[in-house]
């Protein structure tokens, strides 16, 4: 009897198992094209179908979310387990956040939303100045106006809240470096008295993910990275892009 049990237990040791895969917590937000939640909840787009593969790829799965933005930003700050999409690189960042990419360079319009009346007289920079403009808390547009302190800023946590103040009357105009996310957020309260100023500035920007330099997914981070870089030049990120219809480096329209 104890040899036939030391027999089964020698064989069960070379049978194929695998260990159930470590899950992290990703923070998802609408951001259309790249990221949309579809009325039902659903979560899709090539940013959310890249890291999946990359973090498939070194034995993790991923547990979405969605969290606001500001939410985010806040969890990286105090070293908290979790990953980031679409983290742009800023200086202010730069002693909390390990930036894992980037994917791809992109081409980006940032617009200026105000009400109809208003849009076509916002023309230039200096347009900006005597109006009072909704911003998003922790969220980057161009270097000019991010550093600009003469600004008169409505600061706000969502495109949701922003709008809002838009309707009401409560600013002037919107600085948006997503449009089809506050465009999104206007078609949401049915408000269609505004427009895009004349006024737009285009940029180029690396698109990155995001997590904590100290926190707990650190100890991952050179492998996620090595697992994005191989998607990149494999063509699968490309790949993941076109499948969602979509031009990777070029988001002006």
């Amino acid at each position: 009897m104890g040899f036939r049990l030391s027999a089964l237990f020698a064989c069960l040791l070379f049978l194929p198992w695998s260990a159930p895969a470590q899950t992290i917590e990703g923070h998802f937000r609408s951001r259309p094209p790249e990221m949309v939640i579809a009325a039902d909840g659903t979560l899709s787009g090539p940013l959310k179908d890249v890291i999946e593969a990359a973090v498939r790829s070194i034995g993790l799965t991923i547990h979405w979310q969605v969290v606001p933005f500001a939410r985010s930003l806040d969890a990286l700050n105090n070293g908290e387990p979790v990953l980031v999409p679409r983290l742009r690189v800023e200086p202010e960042r730069a002693d909390y956040v390990r930036y894992l990419g980037p994917i791809v360079i992109q081409r980006r319009l940032v617009k200026i939303a105000a009400r109809t009346a208003q849009a076509p007289t916002i023309r230039n920079y200096a347009d900006l100045k005597p109006l009072r403009i909704a911003t998003l808390r922790g969220s980057a547009t161009f270097t000019r106006f991010d550093e600009d302190s003469s600004i008169d800023r409505q600061i706000m946590t969502d495109d949701g809240g922003r709008a809002r103040l838009l309707a009401a009357g409560r600013v002037d105009a919107i600085v948006s470096s997503d449009p089809a996310t506050l465009k999104q957020a206007f078609e949401a309260i049915g408000f269609t008295d505004w427009a895009w100023a004349p006024y737009q500035i285009s940029l180029e920007s690396g698109s990155y993910y995001g997590i904590a330099r100290n926190g707990p997914l650190a100890a991952f981070g050179d492998a996620l990275n090595q697992a994005l870089q191989h998607l990149v030049e494999s063509g699968d990120v490309a790949r993941i892009y076109q499948a969602y219809g979509l031009n990777p480096d070029n988001f002006v329209d």
